[in-house]
């Protein structure tokens, strides 16, 4: 099964996975940044 780029206003990210977390240091910079150096989203 292929995955559609998503959508975002004028910005295409090329794989459809947001990534996020709740809690004390789930997700930092350094997460999210690895998740968007990767082209999805890193929130």
């Amino acid at each position: 099964m292929a995955l559609r780029p998503l959508k975002l206003r004028n910005k295409t990210v090329s794989i459809p996975i947001v990534q996020g977390g709740m809690g004390v240091g789930i997700s930092w910079e350094r997460l999210a940044g690895a998740i968007a150096r990767e082209g999805a989203v890193g929130v």
